[in-house]
Parts: structure tokens; C-alpha cells; sequence
């Protein structure tokens, strides 16, 4: 297979996996998947839910409830497979696409991607089958304090959904297959992740995936993917919310949306 520059760079070719080779990216292959589930599983669990939101108010447990699976995908999706891979695999940050390396070549990429997405965001915010889904708290009175835990546990949530797609398995795929497999199966796998959302977000993911692995592999980084993923998410969010009919933002008033 013929080498194709990127940036003055050779893409990389296939290797030739050793034993350690095959052990990695079958345990790569195994956390995605198990990560996964294991992330379904107990983000619905009711009887952790239960346990968990236990001395949360009523009214206030739809909000704890969104909380409570945002972290708990950043522990099963970032944390574990960032320590399986530095302390494991000896892996370092530059090879997680966790270096700062490019930081503005993927800045700029996000802040052009951003100015067609938002528009976009704008059109679909108001229309139904958004509105079902969106915001993702489904609390009525939102105050400044809420905006801000919505948007902290967002940006937690998606920091480890790209690190486990754009770093974590993305380049362990690039290492052992190449390039194009890396990003056809990247594609594939973020799309299928994306069916318990629909059809419109299924279909969506591949695409919006595809670009997202470029934008990764050509910088060496996943920042533009993160960057882009989270502007994706927190317009969407803020759009529905101020077209959502059933809720309201009162960002400056003294007693808030009562969610403390």
C-alpha cells in the first residue's frame, strides 16, 4: 500500500503485530465494546439509581439522574481506558492524541466547523423529534447554576466519548490496520453507538464521524473532535432549551430553578 502525506507526514502503514501487538488491540476491541454495555447497563440501573439518588429530592432526581450517566461515562468510556493503555500498554500522551502538538491548526478547524454547525443547530432545535430528546435534563425551571452543571458534565461526558473513539481506538486501529480501516470501522462502530438515539442520529454519526477521524489523524490530536463535539452538544442544548415549550431559563433571578 502506497504511502499518502498528510502535513509533511507519512500516513502510517499496517503493522506487523507481535503477540503484544494482538493482545493490545484485542483488549482496544474488548474495552469499546464492554465499555459500552457496562455504560447502558448501570446508567439505567434502577436499583443503583436508586441507591445513588437516594437522598436527592423528587422533583430534583431528573436532573441527578442525566448527572449520575454523564459520569459514570467518563469513568467506564475515559478514565479506565486511559489507565489500561499508560499503564498496561505503556502508551504515552502523544499516542493517545492527548498532546497539545497542533493545538491551533485544530482550534481553527473547530471554529470553522462551529459556524456551519450552529446554524444547523438553529434550524433542528425547534423541531419535534429534537424536542423529545433535548434537552437531555428534562427539568422545567433552568437557572444559571443548572446551565453551568449541564454543560461541566457534557463537556466531562464527551472529553472520554472522543478519547475512547478518537484516541483510544482510532489510533490503536491506525497502528495495527492503517489508515483508511482505521477510519471505516471508527465510522461504523460511532454510528452503531448511535441507534439507541435513532435513526436521524444514527445516520448522522457516519458522516459527522468520518470528519472527526480526519480531523484527528491529520493533527495527531483529538482536540478539534472534542472541540467540535462539544459545540455540537452545548448549542444544541441551549437552542432546545430556549425552544422547548415546557421549560423555562431564569438566568437572573434569586431563587433559580430550585434544582439546589
Amino acid at each position: 500500500m502506497a504511502k499518502i502525506p498528510i502535513s509533511g507526514q507519512k500516513l502510517s502503514q499496517p503493522s506487523s503485530l507481535g503477540g503484544g501487538g494482538h493482545v493490545e488491540i484485542v483488549v482496544v476491541f474488548l474495552t469499546v465494546l464492554l465499555g459500552f454495555l457496562l455504560y447502558h447497563f448501570f446508567s439505567e440501573a434502577s436499583f443503583l439509581q436508586k441507591r445513588t439518588l437516594q437522598k436527592i429530592r423528587r422533583d430534583q432526581k431528573p436532573i441527578y439522574r442525566e448527572v449520575f450517566k454523564r459520569l459514570i461515562g467518563f469513568l467506564l468510556l475515559g478514565v479506565i481506558p486511559l489507565s489500561i493503555e499508560l499503564f498496561v500498554f505503556s502508551r504515552n500522551m502523544t499516542e493517545l492524541g492527548l498532546s497539545l502538538k497542533n493545538l491551533a491548526s485544530s482550534l481553527s478547524w473547530v471554529v470553522i466547523l462551529s459556524a456551519f454547525m450552529i446554524p444547523v443547530n438553529f434550524l433542528n432545535a425547534r423541531t419535534e423529534d429534537n424536542l423529545k430528546m433535548y434537552p437531555q435534563i428534562r427539568y422545567e425551571k433552568w437557572d444559571l447554576g443548572l446551565i453551568s452543571l449541564s454543560a461541566a458534565t457534557w463537556m466531562l461526558y464527551l472529553l472520554a466519548f472522543e478519547f475512547l473513539f478518537r484516541g483510544f481506538f482510532l489510533f490503536s486501529c491506525e497502528r495495527a490496520f492503517g489508515y483508511w480501516p482505521a477510519i471505516a470501522g471508527n465510522t461504523v462502530v460511532h454510528s452503531l453507538v448511535h441507534l439507541p438515539k435513532g435513526k436521524k442520529e444514527t445516520l448522522g454519526a457516519i458522516p459527522f464521524g468520518a470528519i472527526l477521524c480526519f480531523l484527528t489523524l491529520k493533527p495527531g490530536t483529538l482536540w478539534a473532535a472534542y472541540g467540535i463535539h462539544v459545540v455540537l452538544a452545548l448549542s444544541n442544548e441551549w437552542m432546545s432549551l430556549a425552544s422547548h415549550p415546557e421549560m423555562e431559563v431564569l438566568l437572573f433571578t434569586k431563587s433559580g430553578g430550585g434544582h439546589r
